[in-house]
C-alpha cells in the first residue's frame, strides 16, 4: 500500500487518516510514520486495549518507526469514553515517548487524542512539548 504525497502536518490532517477511530470500541494506539516533509509513509496500530486503556512500549513505537526510516511520527490514540482530554498517564506516555524519540533521533510531531466527537492535539495545547 503506497501513501505517496498524503501531506500530515496538522492534527486535522491526521484525524483524517484515522477517521476509524472515532467508533473505535476499544483503546487503539497507533504510529503514523512521516518522511522529512511530513508525508505519510506508513500508519501501524501498535496496540489494541480495553475500553478505558491501551498499553504502548516506547520499544515497540520506535522499533516501527526504525524500520519504516521515519524521520517524525505522529502517534495517536482513541478514548472510546467520549472525552478527547488526555489523562495523566497520556501526558507521562508521551513525554517518555518524546525522550525516546530524541534518544533515537526521531521525532515526534503530536499525539493525537481521538473520540466519537472531539480530538486534542497534545502539541498544539503545549502539554508537553513546552
Amino acid at each position: 500500500l503506497t501513501y505517496d504525497k498524503i501531506l500530515l502536518n496538522t492534527p486535522e490532517q491526521c484525524i483524517h487518516v484515522l477517521n476509524h477511530l472515532k467508533m473505535a470500541e476499544q483503546g487503539e494506539f497507533w504510529v503514523i510514520c512521516l518522511d522529512s516533509q511530513s508525508r505519510l509513509i506508513s500508519k501501524n496500530k501498535l496496540s489494541l486495549g480495553l475500553v478505558n486503556q491501551t498499553g504502548v512500549h516506547p520499544r515497540e513505537a520506535f522499533r516501527i518507526a526504525i524500520k519504516e526510516n521515519s524521520v517524525t511520527v505522529i502517534f495517536a490514540h482513541n478514548h472510546p469514553s467520549g472525552d478527547s482530554t488526555p489523562s495523566t498517564q497520556d501526558i507521562q506516555v508521551t513525554h517518555r515517548l518524546i525522550e525516546v524519540g530524541k534518544i533515537v533521533g526521531v521525532e515526534v510531531q503530536d499525539h493525537v487524542i481521538i473520540s466519537r466527537k472531539e480530538w486534542h492535539s497534545m502539541r498544539r495545547s503545549g502539554l508537553v512539548w513546552v
